[in-house]
This record gives structure tokens, sequence and C-alpha cells, in this order.
């Protein structure tokens, strides 16, 4: 990683705070432990992720709900299983267009949304050495599929940390509607009070805050 690299990835982690629930640190990795992810997975990761990895790591943005995976060096078949299996559960959940299968057979999976009913993925047929990234994509159980960047610091700063995540749940919720019924939501959400809604709409979470996940170190790599 290069200095401006951190510099950059630094500046974000400023951001946030940093509620430390289940472990005493950031669940961070080394590059070395990448490197060896990559070496018995024969996966390349993207660079941008990879620098996450050793910046932030695994946990949970409060503002949008997404968590973020960094991989598991320690249980690396058992992670990939658990993800084919999560994966192949999406297929058969829609009679999905063979574009969207496609996409889910090819996916590499780093996150999700609340509870990990959403999920973030990486096109793994799209990889291009000119930014060392994939496509990512954000798949919701009820059928939709958004695009959201090829840039991974990009994922973080604008879906994670900032308002664009709030985007993708409108846009899916009114592709399901009506233009009567879009509107006479939109009259509703004006006049409505969050608090008093039996469910969290996105727009509460406007705290910063990153709940790591406790990941077990591994001798190893010290």
């Amino acid at each position: 990683m290069t200095k401006d690299q951190l510099i950059k990835w630094e500046k974000l982690l400023f951001q946030l705070e940093i509620i430390l629930e289940c472990t005493h640190d950031l669940s961070t990795l080394t590059e070395n432990q990448l490197n060896y992810f990559e070496s018995q997975t024969q996966l390349i990761l993207p660079e941008e992720y990879k620098n996450y990895c050793q910046i932030i790591g695994s946990g949970r943005f409060s503002r949008s709900q997404f968590s973020i995976d960094c991989p598991d060096v320690n249980s690396i078949q058992e992670t990939l299983t658990s993800n084919e299996i999560i994966l192949e559960a999406y297929t058969s959940r829609h009679s999905w267009s063979l574009t969207i299968l496609q996409l889910l057979d090819s996916a590499y999976l780093f996150g999700g949304g609340l509870d990990f009913k959403e999920l973030l993925i990486f096109d793994l047929r799209t990889y291009r050495e000119i930014d060392q990234s994939y496509d990512i994509y954000f798949v919701s159980p009820d059928g939709d599929v958004n695009f959201l960047s090829r840039s991974f610091f990009d994922l973080i700063k604008d879906y994670c940390i900032g308002d664009q995540f709030i985007d993708i749940y409108i846009d899916n919720q009114y592709k399901k509607q009506s233009i009567e019924q879009q509107l006479k939501d939109a009259e509703e959400l004006a006049g409505s009070n969050f608090s008093e809604m039996d469910e969290p709409h996105p727009l509460q979470y406007q705290e910063k805050i990153f709940v790591p996940f406790t990941m077990e170190e591994d001798n190893d790599f010290f």
C-alpha cells in the first residue's frame, strides 16, 4: 500500500466512531495474510478491498447497516463453502433472468445488509488490470440487483458512510409500485415520524458508527 493510499483510508477511518463491543481492536488483516488467502484460493482480491482490510477491517457500519467481511484466513474452505450455500439459496429464491443467474454464479460474497438479507458481491468476470477491481453489486432478497461501483473506496465512502445507500432502498421500493402508490408514499414520507414506525427506516441511522467483528488470530502470520 502506498503512502497516499494509506492516508486516504485513514481519513475515512477517522470519520468513524469505533464501538469495541466484541473485540479489543479493529479486525484487520496484514498484507501477508491477504496474499496467503489469494494463493490458497487462486482469487485476485481488489486492491482497494485489500487496503480496506488492512486499515478498517471486518465490521458493520451503523449508518447504512452494511456489513463488510474481510477474508477469514483461518477457515478459508469453510468460508468459501458458506458463501456458495448463501449464493445458491439466492438463485433458488426467484425466477431470475439468465443474466442475473450468471452474475450470481460468478460472484464473490464479501458483505451484506442488515442480517445479511441483502448481499454485496464482486462480479469475478469483470476484473481489469487498469483499476485492479471488479464490478460491485447489491442484491436484495426481493429480486433487485443494483450496480454500485467499481471502486471499493467509493463503496465505503458513499454507501457505507455516506448517503447513497438511501437511493438503493428507495429505488428498489418504487420499482414495485404504481405511479399512484409512489406519489401516495412520497406524501406520507414527507409528513411521517420515523421514530413511530415499527421497522427502522434507513434515514434513522445518522451516526457514523463502526462495530468491528471478532476475528481469531493466527499465530502463523505473526
